[in-house]
């Protein structure tokens, strides 16, 4: 889990990498969280000790965002990255909800409902998860609710792109990565030789670029 920072305070991300230190998994000892400061600050590197979690420090970023995950991403070597904004507070569920699809692969669905695990010759080696995107859900009004005065009149409109229109691109497997609350296959940031510097909105082209390589992505509502 890697937790990007800037120049966000430390009260903001203490928020942020305590909700990291609750998610639940099977085997606690294989979820690794990273507090990623490409400012490399003393106080976020005591931040992470306070926590208990792994630091990575940079100074001298050239490529803002996506430059503070590569440097953690070689770094580091768990089969799966969640990539998780400085303002984000992750429910405890997260991992629970997201990892469970990278075994789609392995299984097929019988009539009567259940799953059956794949024999290896039965495993189609173009079949390959991406990424998972989950929602982002925001507290505070977004602009049309906050300028009309109609946030209790009108839905908020992250909510209805991560939990309709994003799950929709499903059927054209042209889910978004949107930045943050992803969970991510290493092998596809592997192939594509990391998250993408070549633009600004390195999570949408990172998506693209991985989808362009032959990669299942879904977003879950």
């Amino acid at each position: 889990v890697y937790i990007t920072t800037h120049n966000e305070t430390v009260e903001l991300m203490r928020k942020t990498v305590n909700s990291a230190t609750f998610l639940d998994y099977p085997d606690k000892s294989k979820v690794h969280v990273w507090l990623c400061d490409d400012n490399d600050r003393p106080e976020m590197k005591q931040l992470a000790a306070d926590f208990g979690i792994g630091y990575q420090g940079m100074t001298g970023n050239t490529h803002a965002k996506a430059g503070n995950l590569n440097n953690a991403f070689w770094k580091t070597s768990a089969p799966l990255v969640a990539t998780i904004d400085a303002d984000m507070i992750l429910s405890s569920d997260f991992l629970m909800r997201t990892v469970p699809y990278f075994f789609l692969p392995k299984l097929e669905k019988e009539e009567n409902g259940t799953w059956r695990q794949l024999a290896e010759d039965e495993i189609d080696p173009e079949y390959k998860i991406g990424f998972i995107q989950s929602p982002q859900s925001f507290y505070n009004p977004d602009l049309c609710q906050f300028n009309l005065y109609s946030e209790q009149n009108i839905p908020n409109e992250q909510d209805y792109f991560f939990t309709e229109v994003n799950v929709a691109k499903n059927n054209d497997n042209a889910s978004t990565y949107a930045g943050s609350n992803p969970v991510i296959s290493r092998q596809a940031l592997v192939d594509i030789d990391g998250f993408a510097t070549e633009s600004i909105t390195e999570d949408f082209l990172t998506g693209l670029i991985i989808l362009q390589a032959g990669y299942r992505n879904l977003g879950i509502p």
